[in-house]
């Protein structure tokens, strides 16, 4: 039996937590929230702000870890990478991590070694002559997802309000980026970089809703139909690239990215992550047939990791639900009759009395969905039905 350090027990990181202690391992988990859903499963738990790398330290210290892990979280990251750098654990490297944060560096670096980025730069470097795009997408400098992400047409980019977005969006460190908006379709990919070699276990087209906006999830649709075999290996290529660059020997990896009409594949975002809303604790394994959760701990304890490039993805798709008004939540109607649809899994990510807003970007979502099964029909009926089924009352 081992010690696991699991750095971050929320809603996502439960499942991993759970997964650790039926591999037989005992499990160390620190949050910041004193409530986090992970604190029930756990062996132990500590509540400590995840971002607190030398209190976490001197606590897997004065527990003699083996790993410390995370589980798709992107706050962590460097935490992790902190702790197992300097106990001599498996893990990502702490300047690699830092970079990984930053937009800007990886960018640069990324287009200087033959990777295909939009054109970026800050606010202080900023000069709309230099981006030749009839609309900009603005996004925080560090952190991925979509948190911040809006998309903006040129003509009213001089009206906008970048202190209302600095205040309303930024964290601490964070600057506005600026960056040419790629026509195209969306993909995100995941995989796991194992002894230096990429994996790709998942790859999906996000679908937005352009009645809201194009930078608003509506589904992530696994796999897309459209996708060939020419064009996965392209992807694996450039993952890979990235992987090589970053001289990573073990990590999970998640990418957005971009293909044009020209079949030009763009690099969004990056994260030395599994994805989440359960992208990494269940849909990787429902479409790859990998439980790479499993892979996961097993790598962070220098054990034999059984990873392999699947042949065939399985259908599955994620989807997000939002709010039609603003609001306060009071209640989630049609539950139990989610509960007589197959092969779902639904999850509300508000809590009653909170206060909702109208869709801005994924911290404005209400719900998620996943669904599977033997084709993308059979999995996107089941989709339709469970949001036909649910209705959120907000007053």
């Amino acid at each position: 039996m081992a010690n696991i350090l699991v750095v971050g027990a929320g809603r996502f990181q439960a499942k991993g937590i759970i997964e650790v202690k039926e591999k037989g391992h005992y499990v160390i988990a620190v949050d910041g929230d004193p409530f986090a859903v992970g604190k029930k499963y756990s062996d132990e738990f500590h509540h400590v702000d995840i971002k607190e790398k030398l209190k976490i330290l001197e606590l897997a210290r004065q527990k003699k870890v083996n790993a410390v892990i995370s589980i798709a979280s992107e706050l962590s990251i460097e935490t992790v990478s902190f702790i197992s750098e300097r106990l001599g654990l498996v893990g990502i490297p702490y300047e690699t991590a830092v970079l990984s944060h930053n937009k800007k560096k990886y960018y640069n670096l990324f287009e200087k070694n033959g990777i295909i980025v939009p054109e970026t730069c800050s606010l202080e470097n900023f000069n709309i002559n230099n981006i030749s795009t009839d609309y900009i997408i603005i996004k925080p400098s560090k952190g991925s997802g979509s948190r911040g992400v809006e998309k903006i047409n040129r003509r009213l980019i001089a009206d906008y309000n970048f202190d209302y977005y600095s205040s309303r969006i930024l964290r601490e460190d964070e600057e506005v980026l600026f960056q040419e908006y790629i026509c195209g379709k969306e993909m995100t990919v995941d995989g796991m970089v194992v002894n230096g070699i990429f994996y790709l276990l998942a790859i999906s087209q996000e679908v937005n809703c352009p009645e809201i906006s194009d930078t608003v999830s509506r589904e992530l649709v696994f796999p897309p139909t459209w996708i060939t075999e020419q064009i996965s290996m392209k992807i694996r290529s450039i993952c890979q690239k990235i992987a090589t660059l970053l001289e990573l020997d073990f990590s999970p990896m998640h990418f957005e990215y971009k293909i044009n009409d020209n079949g030009d594949i763009y690099l969004i975002d990056f994260s030395l992550r599994g994805g989440g809303f359960d992208l990494f604790t269940e849909i990787v394994e429902m479409t790859s047939g990998i439980n790479v959760v499993s892979e996961y701990i097993n790598g962070s304890l220098s054990e034999n990791v059984n990873i392999y490039q699947p042949k065939i993805f399985n259908p599955v798709i994620l989807r997000f639900l939002y709010a039609e008004k603003k609001g306060i939540l009071k209640e989630v109607v049609g539950l139990e009759r989610i509960q007589e649809i197959k092969n779902c899994i639904f999850g509300v990510l508000k809590n009653i009395n909170d206060e909702i807003y109208r869709p801005k970007d994924g911290t404005t979502r209400l719900a998620y969905l996943i669904t599977w099964g033997e084709t993308h029909n059979i999995a996107l009926n089941s989709a339709d039905s469970i949001e036909e089924s649910v209705f959120f009352r907000i007053e």
